[in-house]
């Protein structure tokens, strides 16, 4: 009997010796239950920080989508500037027309300021068995200089229109064509001088033969010159 209770003493003070380790093991479950607990809170706390700094990034990238907008401005302009170029060449052209229109009407203006050609007449006669159409004109010198050479042009017109025309150089020889002279010249045009068809036009009864002068060029005795181009 006393074997039997030190035996169960034994084991009974076994038991409660052991028992505070029970014990102690029993709590550190709890303690790590604790513990995910808290970082379960930890990690619902800063999730909701991570969902609200997400949307913030296609916001970034919305402002990165209107960068391609930057980019077009630039093409817009050289169409603008191909579009100009061309509508500058057909202006410089004109203003090229305008000025060399406007320098042959000048030197025209100067050529009649300087020389008087007048019409007197025309008709038709006999040179050396072939009939001619002649035209007399007279002549001033309206310079102050003396006159060497004239050029002339003579346009023949039938029934209003141009049909034939027929240059003429006039070199005068020293004393020159003074200053505030004037002198007849005429012009004679042969038939044999003109083509086929305008031959048949001066020969109709039907046409009516006309002509006008016009000056071309004139050489001074200093050896300037004014040239209707």
């Amino acid at each position: 009997m006393k074997l039997l209770n030190l035996a169960t003493a034994l084991a009974l003070s076994g038991f409660i010796a052991a028992a505070p380790s029970y014990a102690n093991t029993a709590k550190e479950p709890t303690k790590q239950a604790q513990k995910q607990k808290q970082t379960q809170k930890q990690t619902q706390k800063q999730a909701p920080k991570k969902m609200q700094k997400s949307p913030q990034k296609p916001a970034q990238k919305t402002t990165q989508a209107q960068k391609p907008k930057t980019t077009a401005k630039p093409a817009a302009k050289p169409a603008k500037k191909q579009a100009a170029k061309p509508a500058a060449k057909p202006v410089a052209k004109a203003a090229a027309a305008g000025a060399g229109l406007a320098a042959v009407a000048a030197t025209a203006s100067q050529l009649q300021e300087n020389l008087s050609v007048k019409y007197l007449g025309q008709g038709v006669k006999a040179v050396e068995d072939q009939a001619v159409i002649f035209s007399n004109y007279e002549v001033k010198n309206l310079s102050d200089k003396d006159l060497q050479t004239m050029e002339w042009e003579v346009i023949y017109m039938v029934n209003g229109q141009d049909a034939h025309t027929k240059p003429i150089k006039l070199n005068v020889q020293a004393p020159f064509f003074k200053p505030g002279n004037q002198f007849n010249i005429e012009v004679q045009l042969g038939l044999n001088e003109l083509s086929e068809e305008n031959r048949q036009l001066f020969l109709s009864e039907n046409s009516n033969i006309t002509s006008r002068i016009q000056t071309k060029a004139l050489t001074f005795s200093d050896q300037s010159k004014l040239t209707l181009k």
